[in-house]
């Protein structure tokens, strides 16, 4: 391993890095439940909002990985659409949480809105004054725009008041009127045969939503508190006085490189395609977001492919990723880290990619009755195509990934990143001190527990230019120094040059 730079204008004895350049494919690991806290009732920070996901798991009958994902939603002030059958409680859900949330000593003012095909946007959001409109003065009256937060149900009903939904949570604003909303919550059934008046044709209207969270039956538990007559309480209360303060630390929540690489590939899995037409003709073509076809993608027929995912699903990549990491950041920040890591990125998934997903394969339609046999579906088929693939992205440089798609995007987007690999002593040779140090070094070995005839052979090995290994270090001759490594810390390495010098 030749040296970096000139060797006489440094010291004769140093520590250096050992540093390499590395790609780093994360490993995959269950992901748990948050941790149980006690309730409190206080200003919002961790160990409150941890005792108010806690007692919403006991008092609710819902999946406790759906009450997490609402929680740090809105929390993290993302806009969340909850899909599911009527009765399944969805708007309990939100009740719930919206009765826990003061603003000081008062109650937070939220808003129901129920919305009928009759209604428009002037009827919900804000109206004009119409005794001044009829004088020639526009004059606005704010609505449900002034409220701190809403639930918005049966949300696809009516195009008008969607449409007008749209602008304000990309703009914050409604006919110039600024919206005072700070919680968004939207709810609607799922669009089957059921539901006839729910018509989700174009999937851009799901990416409106930050999360997505599918709200299903779970159990008839909550049967026998209904014939108790036990009511739900909560017994926390929440002040979201401070909750500017805490959105902008999640938003300024760094992310560790495993799990940024991690995300881009678990959303390009689900997005890319290799089209290559099927009469051999033109050039094959890489396709980022299979929404972006001209027509219908029928890679699903494509008889060059051999990856699993293409032919499955289509996700929409820029704002599932966005999602993904702005609610991976809630995560991290209820549990006190400092980055984002993997364990994160794979909880949010659940919530922000399966519900913006269309399904390609009519095989696999058939075979995903519910949003949750979606995801578990989804993860299953990402997990298989990871796990099988993971020597081939830790070394994308030198294999051939043209007939897997998220490969040839794998190898766009991964970089190698420089790793501390521990610590190396560099002994030069030039010095008119080689010998004692040298000799210093096996004296070291010595009193480390080599044994007098075993350092003799070491001597004449680096004499002779033979690398040695003792002690789990390796001693490595060069034509200007003498190099031992690999030491795991610095201090190690620091002692060494210490003894030698003394």
């Amino acid at each position: 391993m030749p040296l970096v730079g000139g060797v006489g204008d440094l010291e004769d004895v140093r520590v250096v890095e050992i540093v390499e350049d590395e790609v780093r494919v994360p490993e995959l690991h269950l992901v748990a439940e948050l941790p149980v806290s006690k309730e409190y009732c206080g200003r919002l920070d961790r160990e409150t909002l941890l005792g108010l996901i806690y007692a919403m798991k006991r008092e609710l009958n819902q999946d406790p990985w759906v009450i997490e994902g609402f929680v740090l939603s809105q929390i993290a002030g993302l806009p969340t659409l909850l899909i599911g059958p009527h009765g399944s409680g969805k708007t309990t859900l939100a009740k719930v949480f919206f009765s826990t949330l003061y603003k000081g000593k008062e109650r937070v003012r939220w808003k129901y809105i129920n919305v009928k095909e009759i209604q428009t946007e002037y009827t919900v959001y804000a109206r004009p004054h119409f005794g001044k409109l009829v004088k020639g003065i526009e004059e606005w009256v704010p609505v449900a725009i002034n409220y701190d937060a809403v639930f918005i149900d049966e949300v696809f009903r009516n195009p008008r008041v969607f449409a007008a939904l749209n602008e304000i949570l990309e703009e914050g604003t409604f006919e110039g009127l600024n919206v005072k909303w700070k919680f968004v919550v939207a709810a609607t059934n799922p669009p089957n045969m059921y539901y006839r008046n729910i018509e989700m044709l174009n999937y851009a209207d799901l990416d409106r939503f930050a999360s997505i969270i599918y709200v299903e039956d779970v159990d008839m538990d909550f049967a026998d508190k209904i014939a108790s007559g036990c009511q739900i309480r909560i017994p926390c209360r929440l002040d979201i006085s401070n909750i500017d303060d805490v959105r902008r630390k999640i938003s300024s929540l760094g992310v560790l490189d495993e799990a940024l690489t991690f995300a881009k590939i678990l959303v390009g899995a689900f997005s890319v395609c290799r089209f290559e037409p099927v009469d051999g003709e033109g050039k094959a073509e890489m396709i980022l977001n299979k929404f972006g076809v001209v027509g219908d993608l029928k890679c699903y027929r494509c008889i060059f492919q051999k990856h699993r995912l293409c032919s499955r699903y289509a996700v929409a990549p820029k704002r599932a990723f966005r999602s993904l990491i702005s609610l991976a950041k809630a995560r991290a920040w209820v549990l006190y880290k400092k980055e984002v890591d993997v364990s994160d990125v794979m909880w949010a998934f659940r919530f922000t990619v399966p519900g913006r997903t269309a399904i390609i394969s009519q095989e696999l339609k058939e075979k995903c009755p519910t949003y949750g046999e979606l995801y578990r579906r989804m993860f299953r088929d990402f997990r298989k195509w990871y796990l099988d693939n993971i020597p081939l992205l830790k070394r994308l440089d030198k294999v051939d990934s043209t007939n897997d798609p998220v490969l040839q995007f794998a190898r766009r987007i991964i970089k190698p990143t420089r790793v501390l690999k521990g610590y190396r002593v560099v002994i030069d040779r030039r010095s008119r001190s080689f010998e004692k140090y040298l000799k210093r070094l096996m004296k070291w070995f010595i009193i480390g527990g080599v044994s007098s005839s075993r350092t003799v052979q070491m001597m004449e090995k680096i004499k002779s230019n033979i690398t040695v290994l003792e002690m789990g270090l390796r001693i490595v001759p060069q034509q200007d120094a003498v190099i031992v490594e690999a030491f795991k810390r610095r201090e190690e390495a620091e002692k060494l040059c210490s003894f030698l010098k003394d």
